[in-house]
C-alpha cells in the first residue's frame, strides 16, 4: 500500500488588497444546497468526512484541520469492530464505558487511562501508531488543511487576539473543506458528494460557523475576516464554490464517532510532521506508510493537501 498525494499552498494566508465581489455567486433557494450556498452537483451522499484539528493553543505555530473520509455503507462497520477491538485489548474494563482514545495522551503518556506512571509508554505509543496505520489499512483517504498562525505582539488586547483566532479557525477549516472537495471532485465517481462531521462543542461550532461564511463568500466586506474570502477564490480557482459539500455539518460526541478520534490523531501527527516535531517521525511513518516525505509542504505559509491509499502497482 502506498500513499497518492496531492498538495497546493497559499502564497499569502491573508491578502490585504480590498476583495473584489464582482465574481461573487448568487446563492441558491433550493434546499439541500453545498457549503457555499449553490446547487449541489450530486445527489448520492455516499463518503462522510470526519473532522479534527490540532494546534489550538496559543504556544503552538501551527494549526491543522484533517478529514478522514469513509463508505458509510460498507466501510463504517469493520473501521468501528477494529477500534472496539483496540478498546478491548488496551483499556481496562472499569474505563471501557464511553471511552475514546485521545491522541496527545497517547504520545505523551497522560490522561486517566494512559498515565505514563502506570501505562507503559511504549504500549500507548504502538496504540497510536495502529490507530493512524487504520487510514492505509482500510483505505480511508485523509484530508488536511493547515495553516502558520501569524505572531500576536505581546501588546495586542484580548478583543484582537480572539478575533486573530477566529481568523485562523475558520481559514484552516476552509483548506481542509477544499481540500475534500478537490478529493470529491477528482476522485469520486459521477454523482457522489459528502458531508462533513465535526465533534459537538462550543469552539468547533463556532469556528465551522466562521468557515461557512468564508465559503459562501458572505464575509467578503467584513473587516473581521479581511482578505480570507480573496485569498481563496484567488488561488483555489476551480474549487470555489463549493459543488459537491452539503452544506449541513453534522455535529456529534467524540465518543460516539470513531472517525474523529482518527482524525484526532491524524491531526496531531500531521501537526507534528509539519513542525518537525522530534520524537514524531514514528508516528509520521505509521501514517504515511513510511514516506514521510508526503507531508513536506510550505511550514511558512499555509495550504492543503489530499492523501489517497493506494496499491503498490505491480511491477
Amino acid at each position: 500500500m502506498s500513499a497518492a498525494t496531492e498538495a497546493t499552498s497559499l502564497e499569502s494566508v491573508f491578502i490585504s488588497r480590498p476583495c473584489n465581489t464582482n465574481g461573487l455567486w448568487e446563492l441558491t433557494n433550493k434546499r439541500p444546497c453545498s457549503l457555499s450556498g449553490v446547487e449541489l452537483n450530486g445527489n448520492k451522499l455516499v463518503k462522510l468526512f470526519y473532522l479534527d484539528e490540532s494546534g489550538i493553543s496559543k504556544h503552538e505555530a501551527v494549526l491543522v484541520v484533517a478529514g478522514v473520509a469513509i463508505n458509510a455503507d460498507d466501510q463504517w462497520m469493520e473501521v468501528e469492530q477494529y477500534i472496539d477491538q483496540l478498546i478491548s485489548q488496551h483499556v481496562p474494563q472499569e474505563n471501557r464505558d464511553g471511552f475514546s482514545f485521545h491522541a496527545t495522551d497517547l504520545f505523551h503518556g497522560s490522561g486517566e487511562v494512559f498515565d505514563r506512571n502506570k501505562y507503559p509508554l511504549d504500549q500507548s505509543h504502538r496504540i497510536l501508531k495502529k490507530i493512524l496505520e487504520i487510514p492505509s489499512r482500510f483505505r480511508l483517504p485523509v484530508v488536511f488543511g493547515y495553516l502558520r498562525k501569524r505572531q500576536v505582539p505581546p501588546s495586542a488586547t484580548k478583543r484582537f487576539r480572539r478575533a486573530e483566532n477566529s481568523k485562523n479557525h475558520a481559514m484552516v477549516y476552509a483548506l481542509c473543506a477544499l481540500a475534500a472537495e478537490r478529493f470529491m471532485k477528482d476522485r469520486t465517481p459521477f454523482g457522489e458528494i459528502t458531508m462533513l462531521v465535526a465533534e459537538n462543542n462550543t469552539e468547533t461550532q463556532r469556528f465551522v460557523k466562521e468557515m461557512h461564511g468564508v465559503l459562501k463568500g458572505q464575509n467578503a466586506h467584513a473587516m473581521s475576516m479581511h482578505g480570507m474570502f480573496e485569498s481563496l477564490s484567488d488561488q483555489y480557482v476551480g474549487l470555489l464554490p463549493i459543488t459537491k459539500i452539503k452544506d449541513t455539518v453534522h455535529f456529534v460526541e467524540k465518543k460516539d464517532a470513531v472517525l474523529l478520534q482518527i482524525a484526532d490523531a491524524c491531526a496531531l501527527i500531521i501537526r507534528y510532521a509539519i513542525e518537525e516535531k522530534q520524537g514524531g517521525q514514528p508516528f509520521v511513518n505509521a501514517l504515511s506508510v513510511s514516506n514521510p516525505g508526503v507531508f513536506k509542504v510550505d511550514p511558512d505559509t499555509g495550504g492543503f493537501m489530499v492523501l489517497d491509499f493506494v496499491d503498490k502497482p505491480v511491477a
